[in-house]
């Protein structure tokens, strides 16, 4: 079942990996290893009777693109706003994020898919993220932030440990790859199990994935 649900997680990553990232100027922790195309560093998310509020901070390529290599790596922070009813998806809206040292505000753009708003966010005022407020015409809400990654491994852990699982793998394969890594869980279900997922890509039908669980355990590898 593990594999079945880490070689879907790589299709969609294969699918959207030619959109271009957002990207703001917070500073983030640099990962040392240069081949890191995509690392999420903060994760803290939040829901109410409206809206499902995301925001994950880490690093990433400005457009990333399954091939193998790493280029144009920059820090980056998103806000990404989910409505849960039809009649709010065609709404103009604002944000004001509240952090534990203050607050930042800003306009949320729709998707090219129509389905979430998001925003690039700068972190350097807010401090630690406790809520958002989301705001249009005709509704205003506040949506309280939970820090997902609280009690988890880290993303620099989960690649060390998913490194020395498929090391004999990666040693043979003699191929330049990027790195992946983020933290999932299954997308049709929102009380699933959250995991690290790493993925070691040469193109986007040559990788190696590993999901390593919060408490930095091997939880599948594929192939």
């Amino acid at each position: 079942m593990k594999k079945i649900v880490i070689t879907l997680i790589f299709i969609f990553i294969a699918i959207t990996a030619t959109l271009a990232f957002t990207a703001c100027q917070k500073p983030a922790e640099t990962p040392e290893d240069d081949h890191i195309s995509y690392m999420q560093q903060s994760f803290y998310m939040g829901k109410a009777k409206d809206f499902t509020v995301r925001l994950t901070g880490g690093v990433s390529e400005t457009l990333f693109v399954a091939d193998g290599r790493t280029v144009d790596v920059v820090p980056f922070t998103t806000l990404t706003v989910i409505p849960q009813h039809v009649d709010l998806f065609n709404e103009a809206y604002d944000f004001t994020l509240t952090g534990d040292a203050g607050t930042v505000s800003g306009k949320l753009d729709k998707d090219s898919f129509g389905a979430s708003y998001s925003a690039s966010v700068d972190l350097t005022s807010v401090g630690t993220p406790l809520s958002v407020t989301v705001r249009s015409e005709k509704i205003e809400q506040t949506i309280d932030l939970a820090d997902m990654l609280k009690g988890s491994v880290t993303g620099t852990a989960a690649l060390d440990v998913a490194q020395r699982q498929l090391a004999d793998k990666l040693a043979a394969s003699q191929k330049e790859r990027e790195i992946y890594v983020k933290y999932i869980n299954d997308a049709d279900s929102a009380a699933s199990d959250y995991y690290w997922y790493v993925a070691f890509i040469a193109s986007p039908t040559d990788y190696y994935a590993v999901l390593v669980s919060p408490d930095g355990q091997i939880v599948s590898v594929n192939p």
